[in-house]
């Protein structure tokens, strides 16, 4: 049956049954279009030959319009990207957009040798398709290098930077370029080395830029400082301290500043080369203009500093520090600098073993030193102890002397001066100062153990001034040392020492003088009633203070005492013309004020009288007058107030018939 027929069969069954039935529903009519697909099916299977094309109707269409669009949309945005790029390089300015990747580098294969030398690499390799038709390299040198050359030489140069000027490097080409110098600095400071290299490519008008660094750690100073002292320090010997400066480089240095830091114990008596400024027992500096260059002779150096000074004892706090550094500003020699070498140096002194001291007697108390004032009388004696001790036992000492030396003004009343031991004594003029000097000297021939010095003693020594008028301001200084000769050794050193400057300020001479009195100096009499005093019966009494001043003057004077309750004041006084008294009857007061008194007065009194009727509990004793007296002044020349406390006079008088004289009788 052929495929024409079977479908006309199914269209009129399909007529004739929508005729007959056409108030079916639609389940139906979907059963008839299932019916004819199988149909559709079985004829497409059994009918190889011809193959049914509406059956793939519409996924055909849908390729056959999609892919043309794909390939000619591809085509397209090829066309776009190589027309554009060729476009570009043929017609618009290719500096837009073009971003060149050249580098260039710095460095050091052996980084900085022993003796300071470097030598830094310069390279680029052009890896551009264009090339490079100007460059300008330029390095920049970190302060510490020194330029020596270079294998290409630069276009310009200064001790900042160095410059080349490369042309025309094609593409693949590369070039080095060997810089040779030296890094000198403070030791272990890093140093920074840049390159920058600006540039141009053919054809692209943009300049281009580059840059790299390098860094290196500084191991070799500009210049060595090396200190250099003996292999044994004594105390009190003199000795040199050697400062020396050695330059590492091919050119001079300019403007070099040292600054030499030292124990205050270490006493410098001179130097080879003057110091630009000197803080004595701190700190010495010194500034060179100009320090040669490095000189063939490995050993030889170009400065030499020579201190030569001592140390007062053994017992130090520091040793001896040096700093260095190069000053930017020479006009101002002064100026801080940054360290570029430091250098220290510890240093022992040795220990002789030997303790020498003076110590005062409570006369003066606190003894001071250097400079610092003791304030005497012209009476007074002063007691100094001079003891000396052997601390240790691994050196020997022989010869020992003690020396006790006062120098200054001619005030020291030597002939009353006692000794325990007595000394040798020389007494000369100081020709450069003027200054009288009292030298005492103990030596073996005095102590027998200073022949081999083992033991341990002291000496004491008592000394006044001389009792000299209108003195006041006196200089006196006392030097005590001991010095002997180490075994071993054949110079005579101090083995130790002490110092003392005495600023002697003789403080004004004023004496108070007050007493009772019942008759005057020329024996008239002046009281009146019973003496000794007597129960229920009033005796008067005359009380006189008279004040003596010299050596300096004195001001602020006055005094100041009570008048017991069973006392009368009789208001009958007589003073200076100058002087004023004031007696406060509430409070029983008297105040005598002097004011001023010159350095030569003794014309300064008061007197008056009070009366006293003694009760019969007093009998057997002498009854106070006046209260504790009280005595001011300042001495005009110390500038310091002295406050002089008095006893109360009493009916005691003193000389006058016998000592009962002013006790109470029945």
């Amino acid at each position: 049956m052929s495929l024409e027929n079977n479908q006309q069969n199914l269209e009129d069954e399909s007529l004739s049954d929508s005729n007959n039935e056409e108030n079916k529903t639609d389940n139906k009519d979907n059963d008839k279009e299932k019916k004819l697909n199988d149909i559709l099916k079985d004829n497409i299977i059994d009918n190889e030959l011809n193959k049914p094309k509406f059956v793939y109707k519409n996924n055909s269409n849908f390729f056959q319009k999609i892919v043309p669009a794909l390939l000619l949309i591809f085509i397209a945005v090829f066309v776009f990207f190589v027309g554009k790029s060729v476009y570009n390089s043929l017609f618009l300015n290719i500096n837009q957009d073009y971003y060149s990747s050249l580098t260039i580098d710095v460095g050091s294969e052996l980084d900085i040798e022993e003796d300071g030398s470097i030598k830094y690499f310069i390279t680029f390799e052009n890896t551009e398709k264009f090339e490079v038709t100007d460059a300008e390299i330029m390095m920049r040198f970190p302060e510490e290098f020194e330029y020596h050359n270079s294998t290409v030489p630069p276009s310009d140069i200064n001790s900042r930077y160095a410059k080349w000027i490369v042309k025309n490097i094609k593409p693949e080409d590369s070039m080095k370029i060997e810089v040779d110098g030296s890094i000198f600095g403070r030791i272990g400071d890093e140093t920074i080395t840049s390159v920058t290299m600006n540039y141009q490519l053919d054809k692209i008008s943009s300049n281009f830029y580059t840059a790299s660094s390098y860094t290196s750690v500084v191991n070799n100073s500009l210049y060595d400082i090396t200190l250099e002292k003996p292999d044994v320090i004594y105390p009190n010997k003199d000795f040199e301290y050697k400062i020396k400066i050695k330059n590492n480089q091919i050119n001079p240095i300019y403007n070099l500043k040292l600054v030499f830091d030292y124990p205050s114990e270490f006493i410098i008596k001179d130097y080879n080369i003057k110091p630009i400024q000197e803080y004595s027992g701190e700190q010495s500096t010194w500034f060179f203009d100009f320090i040669e260059e490095k000189k063939d002779d490995l050993e030889s150096f170009e400065e030499e500093i020579i201190i030569t000074g001592y140390f007062e004892s053994a017992n130090i706090e520091k040793g001896f520090n040096v700093q260095s550094g190069i000053i930017d500003d020479s006009s101002n020699k002064l100026s801080t600098f940054s360290v570029l070498n430091e250098e220290t140096d510890s240093i022992n002194v040795s220990q002789v073993g030997v303790k020498f001291l003076l110590d005062a007697s409570s006369n003066i108390q606190n003894l001071p030193k250097f400079g610092e004032s003791i304030i005497s009388d012209l009476n007074n004696v002063h007691n100094f102890n001079l003891s000396y001790e052997k601390q240790s036992s691994d050196i020997d000492i022989k010869d020992v002397e003690i020396v006790l030396e006062f120098r200054g003004d001619d005030i020291l009343n030597v002939p009353d001066m006692n000794f325990s031991v007595e000394p040798d004594f020389e007494n000369f003029i100081d020709e450069e100062t003027g200054d009288t000097v009292n030298l005492f000297k103990w030596t073996k021939n005095e102590i027998e153990s200073f022949t081999d010095f083992s033991s341990s003693s002291n000496l004491n020594v008592v000394f006044g001034f001389k009792n000299v008028e209108n003195l006041s301001d006196l200089s006196l200084l006392c030097n005590t040392y001991i010095t002997g000769i180490i075994e071993g050794t054949t110079d005579r050193i101090k083995l130790s020492s002490n110092n003392y400057s005495f600023n002697i300020l003789i403080k004004s001479d004023t004496n108070v003088d007050y007493k009772t009195a019942y008759y005057d100096e020329s024996g008239n009499q002046v009281g009146y009633g019973p003496v000794p005093p007597k129960v229920g019966e009033e005796t008067k009494y005359r009380l006189k203070f008279d004040v003596s001043n010299y050596v300096n003057n004195i001001s602020g004077v006055y005094m100041k005492t009570k008048i017991p309750s069973n006392v009368f004041w009789n208001d009958i006084y007589s003073t200076n013309l100058d002087n004023k008294i004031v007696y406060n009857e509430n409070t029983r007061e008297l105040v005598w004020t002097i004011g001023n008194i010159s350095s030569d007065s003794s014309d300064n009194f008061l007197y008056f009288f009070v009366s006293v009727t003694p009760e019969e509990d007093e009998i057997g004793n002498n009854i106070d007058l006046t209260s504790d007296i009280t005595f001011y002044y300042t001495d005009d020349f110390i500038n310091k107030e002295y406050v002089v406390n008095l006893n109360p006079l009493t009916t005691y008088m003193e000389n006058e018939f016998d000592d009962n004289i002013g006790k109470v009788v029945n």
